[in-house]
């Protein structure tokens, strides 16, 4: 219970610090500022699904939540660089459409 308390706590500092820094990049003047906007939006779409499993049912649900999502960053990975490149020829309105895709699609299709 503790070890997967640790990891969920890990996992959300890593993705809020990653989003911070794809925001920053967003900010700067470069052409890689739709890159960093759609990772920035993955990485607070997939903390908002950590925060979720952390909050169903307390401390059991957060320490049984917790190594599932821990797995399936790295499958939400695997398919959010497919749906980047699609986001990238996109208008900024379907980039969010786009990344709650990926997110659906690593979840329940891995």
């Amino acid at each position: 219970m503790y070890v997967s308390l640790f990891l969920s706590y890990i996992s959300i500092y890593f993705f809020t610090s990653v989003s911070l820094i794809h925001l920053y990049l967003f900010f700067l003047p470069l052409s890689l500022s739709r890159v960093s906007l759609c990772l920035s939006l993955y990485h607070y779409l997939s903390f908002l699904v950590v925060l979720l499993g952390s909050s169903l049912s307390g401390p059991l649900s957060f320490s049984l939540f917790s190594p599932f999502m821990c797995i399936s960053f790295f499958y939400l990975s695997k398919y959010f660089y497919i749906f980047l490149y699609i986001c990238l020829f996109l208008p900024p309105h379907l980039w969010f459409l786009f990344a709650s895709l990926s997110l659906f699609f690593s979840l329940f299709y891995p």
